[in-house]
């Protein structure tokens, strides 16, 4: 995620920066692992190019639209009332993001350290569009278990924001 943050910051793309590529082939090789232990078959997986061309900028994407919410809340209320007339940065996340989430387990562990981080920024906006969608998909994820308890602690901290999201109890109907 911070490799992410900044690729936003500096405007890059991810295809770009040879060290995000090491690091997700890492991550698909650790989340392999036990399947290569298991066949006895050790052999790098191949990483989806889709995950770098169409993921990663999806995700980017998100990352961008909380910096907007961030910076028009900081803008006078003039200011504030007629930019959130013109862009709304609220909705779903992109289709891109919810496809490869149920497909891919390093797209699915780089959206569980993307709520984590914006449940530690405590943006609710940006919490109610990604929290329901990982409910079905990080079950059975090799992390389930520290990612829920970072993801606890976290929302404890947010509880009276979140108190009447429909997307934070649905995840939690889910478990």
């Amino acid at each position: 995620m911070k490799i992410i943050n900044h690729l936003v910051a500096n405007e890059s793309l991810p295809r770009e920066n040879s060290i995000l590529l090491l690091l997700l082939r890492m991550m698909g090789l650790g989340l392999s692992a036990w399947d290569m232990i298991e066949t006895q078959e050790f052999m790098e997986p191949k990483l989806n190019t889709g995950l770098i061309t169409r993921f990663v900028p999806a995700l980017m994407s998100l990352v961008v639209d909380d910096q907007v919410r961030a910076y028009n809340a900081k803008l006078p209320v003039d200011e504030h009332e007629s930019a959130i007339a013109i862009i709304d940065h609220t909705g779903p996340p992109p289709e891109t993001y919810l496809t490869f989430i149920e497909e891919n387990t390093v797209a699915t562990t780089l959206a569980m350290h993307y709520t984590l981080q914006v449940t530690k920024n405590k943006d609710k906006i940006a919490v109610k569009r990604v929290l329901g969608i990982l409910a079905s998909s990080v079950k059975n994820h090799p992390f389930e278990d520290v990612f829920l308890h970072c993801l606890i602690t976290n929302l404890i901290q947010v509880r009276h924001e979140l108190k009447n999201a429909r997307s934070f109890h649905l995840f939690f109907l889910h478990r």
